[in-house]
């Protein structure tokens, strides 16, 4: 959970030229292969001076600055880290420490300059991590446990739910299953995994927020 302020943030910048720069240089690449030759050094320009503006954004945002600053008082709890980035949206998911044991869940969104904090705990008592995905714009699939509910191995069982940046419950997804993955973190579908038979999985369509059986 001990991480170091300057290159948590330095880290949040590079992630975020990369994936602007990759999905961008994709992006035109995609679009132009099917029509007539384009200047490829003249779009590589501008992807990334678009690039830069965006990081720009990021580097002069004051409450994200500011959400770091909080912690360098007490150094022994550490410092908040990166988990992904939801560039289509400009967003930012954070975990952050709110013990020495603890931690829970943030949201950035680094075009707007809002920061929600607490949206969700990141660990559950014995020190695993709760799973957690961005579904379409405003709303995130959490996965919630009481500190009492557990399986016979000691494992959490919980609920799968959609929730806002508020945590604002909009629909429970699953009730009392097993705690296991989901992905990918953002997209059209989240797989949610919940033990490793092919049973056990689903797919939760981003959209409409269904939930269907895997198929092969």
């Amino acid at each position: 959970m001990k991480h170091n302020k300057g290159f948590a943030l330095v880290g949040i910048i590079i992630a975020i030229i990369a994936v602007l720069v990759v999905g961008g240089v994709a992006y035109y690449t995609g679009k132009n292969s099917k029509t007539e030759p384009v200047n490829v050094e003249e779009n590589q320009n501008s992807i990334t001076n678009n690039s830069n503006a965006n990081i720009q954004q990021v580097a002069s945002s004051n409450k994200l600055f500011d959400f770091f600053d909080t912690f360098t008082a007490n150094k022994d709890m550490g410092t908040p880290q990166i988990e992904f980035i939801y560039p289509e949206q400009h967003l930012i998911l954070l975990e952050y420490p709110t013990s020495q044991e603890t931690g829970a869940y943030a949201v950035y969104d680094y075009q707007k300059d809002i920061l929600y904090k607490s949206v969700g705990d990141s660990y559950y008592p014995s020190g695993g991590r709760f799973p957690v995905a961005f579904v379409g714009t405003d709303t995130l699939l959490m996965y919630n446990v009481g500190i009492e509910e557990v399986d016979a191995s000691g494992n959490p069982k919980g609920d799968f739910v959609i929730q806002d940046f508020n945590n604002k419950i909009i629909k429970t997804i699953m009730t009392d299953v097993p705690l296991h993955e989901v992905y990918p973190k953002y997209g059209k579908v989240i797989v949610i995994d919940t033990n490793t038979k092919d049973e056990g999985r689903f797919i939760l369509d981003s959209e409409t927020l269904e939930l269907s059986p895997w198929k092969r």
